[in-house]
């Protein structure tokens, strides 16, 4: 950031820092349910009641917390710089290629139906670089300006 700030002040440019999503995240209420005494890490600290195929989307939503916590003391009034979360939706790679058996078929079932291509899910990202103030601390999904929504059982 202090870079960032510091060009934005040299050269009256407003860069944008862009950080990728998933709103995977929102599908993790099991894994959060996990916690021991209300403490959410210690909880997933408990090897016997991993679910390691739900981790992936539980580090999404522990991303947009952070990324949330990060954006909200840096206005862009005071900073200069634009910064964006970008959820480019699930694209054809190679993500999940490692997963076990089970999940490798049913992420390679779910990908055939609904999957962008690589090239469609990247627009996502230029989208991000774009959008210029309005989209400063907003999640950005089909290049849109999405509202951030909580869902009750993580806001409780």
């Amino acid at each position: 950031m202090p870079k960032l700030e510091e060009c934005a002040r040299k050269f009256n440019i407003k860069p944008t820092l862009v950080f990728i999503v998933s709103v995977l995240g929102y599908t993790v209420k099991s894994e959060m349910d996990k916690s021991r005494n209300g403490v959410i890490l210690d909880g997933l600290n408990e090897q016997k009641q991993a679910n390691m195929d739900s981790r992936y989307a539980l580090s999404k939503l522990v991303e947009e917390c952070a990324m949330r916590q990060f954006v909200a003391p840096c206005p862009v009034e005071r900073t200069g710089v634009v910064i964006t979360m970008v959820a480019p939706g699930l694209c054809i790679t190679g993500l999940g290629r490692d997963a076990r058996t089970f999940t490798k078929i049913m992420h390679e079932a779910v990908r055939a139906m609904m999957a962008r291509t690589a090239e469609v899910g990247s627009r996502t990202f230029l989208h991000g670089l774009v959008v210029g103030e309005e989209g400063h601390g907003k999640l950005l999904s089909c290049c849109k300006i999405k509202e951030f929504w909580v869902p009750a059982w993580l806001s409780n």
